[in-house]
């Protein structure tokens, strides 16, 4: 029984440990981490264009990372399902770049959902364009 004992707590310390190893590791490299998660994401809803700026997005989400923030897309992934003719269709699908990234708080992250507003997002589209020089 004594053994059993001594194995168990070994066991158990052990476990601690990798726990804080594995919490140092998620400290250290947080940033890269929500990014690749984001993109495993991103890339499972179809919402990743060749074209996109990795680099860019990578900042993003070091930003995110470093303001304790959380980075929302505007036009989310997955937008609610309506129903036109009887037939259910995503409303929208917003992509994976930067344009379409927004930081925000997690309780207003939260509270937005995967909401979306055609007519901000009209107005963000605008922004954009306008500071790119497009329109």
């Amino acid at each position: 029984m004594r053994k059993y004992m001594r194995k168990r707590r070994k066991d158990a310390q052990e476990r601690e440990a990798d726990k804080a190893r594995s919490r140092a590791y998620y400290d250290r490299n947080k940033a890269d981490l929500l990014f690749r998660n984001a993109l495993l994401r991103a890339d499972a809803a179809g919402a990743i264009l060749p074209w996109s700026d990795t680099p860019c997005l990578r900042e993003v989400y070091a930003q995110a990372a470093v303001t304790g923030l959380n980075v929302d897309h505007k036009i989310p992934f997955r937008a609610p399902f309506i129903e036109i003719d009887g037939v259910r269709v995503r409303q929208v699908q917003g992509l994976h770049v930067v344009a379409n990234t927004q930081l925000l708080t997690a309780e207003e992250n939260i509270a937005k959902g995967n909401a979306f507003d055609p007519d901000q997002a009209a107005d963000d589209l605008m922004d954009f364009l306008r500071r790119e020089g497009l329109a």
